[in-house]
């Protein structure tokens, strides 16, 4: 979910976590973030899509295992989906839907970011 704030995100620390600067993201090429949800760390991926961040858990619907083989490739070779290297899966870049595959009509699970100054924050879920 991309979000913009009436309060700035960079001024809230508590809840918000810089996470990438704007310009180092390219259009529907993914990069991968850490962050902690309950105490535990996870993996992300960020994207640049139609002027907006869109950010997603690095996990598949179908079974819980990185959508990438650790190389940082998530979209297929048309860059028009998500892509799970280990089944197969599509997934609609603009929802996280799965579209084809084992966990069709599953979500991927939405990170809520925002921009403000040219970076990406990162709604902190600890």
């Amino acid at each position: 979910m991309f979000q913009t704030m009436g309060d700035s995100c960079a001024s809230q620390p508590l809840r918000w976590t810089r996470i990438a600067s704007w310009s180092e993201i390219p259009d529907r090429e993914a990069i991968k973030f850490t962050y902690r949800q309950g105490g535990i760390p996870r993996e992300g991926f960020l994207y640049r899509l139609e002027g907006q961040v869109k950010a997603f858990e690095n996990s598949c619907r179908h079974i819980p295992i990185p959508l990438d083989y650790g190389d940082g490739h998530f979209f297929d070779s048309t860059r028009s989906r998500i892509l799970c290297q280990n089944h197969g899966a599509l997934f609609d870049p603009s929802t996280g839907l799965c579209v084809r595959g084992p966990c069709e009509g599953a979500f991927l699970n939405q990170l809520t970011v925002c921009l403000e100054d040219g970076w990406v924050y990162l709604r902190n879920l600890d």
